[in-house]
């Protein structure tokens, strides 16, 4: 595993992984996600997919823990997949209210 990441990197990556899992539901895809399946490989990122789109989701919380682990660089991608996101029909939200949503959470993600 030191061969490919530095254990400091390995070490606060999945220290941030566990905050993230305490916190918010979201979907790990990635080198974590197969570090969980096959104990091998660690990593040194987190790729998650944020289930943002929910209404109890916690941008106050989010924002401490992109301080904390000075991961605010992040948010403009995030914008980014927001703007291109067209529909998430696993929410039953029609396209108007869905558009809305869009626009409360980028705003939300602006004044982080």
């Amino acid at each position: 595993m030191s061969q490919f990441y530095q254990k400091i990197i390995t070490e606060k990556s999945w220290e941030a992984l566990t905050v993230f899992k305490k916190q918010f539901d979201f979907i790990l895809i990635g080198g974590w996600a197969v570090y969980l399946y096959t104990h091998a490989l660690k990593s040194k990122d987190i790729d998650i997919i944020a289930l943002i789109m929910l209404p109890d989701f916690d941008f106050g919380l989010y924002q401490k823990i992109l301080d904390s682990y000075k991961l605010t660089h992040y948010i403009p991608s995030l914008v980014m997949i927001l703007d291109e996101t067209r529909e998430v029909k696993e929410l039953g939200l029609n396209r108007h209210y869905f558009s809305q949503k869009k626009r409360r959470i980028k705003d939300e993600l602006a004044r982080t």
